[in-house]
């Protein structure tokens, strides 16, 4: 596991004190990238199993149901959002769902079966950190039926250091239920790399080297918006916890207030 020293997000993102309200319990939350190391200690009891199968999630790019991670980006974020040494919310249960093959691309309908199967695994939180650069109209459904089906989604901005316009993913999908995070640095301030635009990105979270585990289970500091996201759902799932009765667009709300 991770050293747990000196991870400056925590206060940034004020977790001592949110933690002693609650750690993300009775919160689901999808995890949408390579999969998972599920294999690995830091998490175990942390992954809620499909119960029509036992497995441990899904994985969309071969339509099996084995999300397991030899990429590495999925275990990342899963142990930014649920493990005892990384993770904001520890509390919480994880849902992997692998969209990336092998080589770490994915389709636009892959991501919109994944969205699909966590929806019906009755996820409140989609963590979406991977984007598209064209117009998908079936991404863009799918999210329409997560909205409708109550789920909030947290996306990463990209790292382009360039501005969103309403043509890009996934502000073109004009769907209120999704949170766009870009990355901020060490000194509160938008990391060089970030995508940005006042209108489309809704709020920041820390970005720069931040310490996760990898699916080999050593130590990685990670950078990028896809670890920004992850450290927000983390923080969505936490005020979700502690406000079981909040909508998603009240969760949505309370992350872009309390804005690091």
């Amino acid at each position: 596991t991770a050293n747990a020293a000196n991870f400056y997000h925590k206060e940034h993102l004020e977790l001592e004190p949110a933690w002693q309200f609650t750690k993300g319990a009775n919160v689901k939350i999808a995890v949408l990238n390579t999969g998972l190391n599920y294999r690995l200690d830091e998490f175990i009891g942390k992954v809620e199993k499909d119960p029509s199968n036992d497995s441990y999630g899904y994985d969309a790019t071969t339509d099996t149901f084995d999300p397991l991670d030899d990429l590495g980006l999925g275990t990342q974020e899963a142990s930014l959002v649920v493990g005892d040494s990384c993770g904001v919310a520890s509390e919480a249960k994880i849902i992997p769902i692998r969209i990336c093959d092998r080589n770490g691309t994915s389709s636009q309908l892959v991501i919109a079966k994944g969205i699909d199967y966590a929806i019906k695994r009755g996820v409140q939180i989609i963590l979406l950190a991977i984007g598209t650069n064209q117009t998908s109209t079936v991404i863009c459904e799918a999210l329409r039926q997560a909205a409708q089906a109550n789920i909030l989604v947290v996306a990463a901005a990209g790292n382009s250091a360039q501005e969103l316009t309403t043509a890009d993913y996934p502000t073109v999908c004009g769907v209120s239920n999704v949170v766009v995070v870009t990355a901020s640095d060490e000194a509160r301030k938008l990391a060089s790399y970030s995508s940005y635009s006042f209108k489309h990105v809704h709020t920041a979270a820390p970005g720069e080297f931040i310490p996760s585990l990898d699916y080999t289970n050593q130590q990685v500091d990670v950078r990028g918006s896809s670890a920004s996201a992850a450290l927000a759902a983390g923080v969505a799932a936490l005020v979700w916890s502690h406000n079981p009765n909040y909508t998603p667009l009240q969760v949505k709300e309370a992350l872009i207030k309390g804005a690091t």
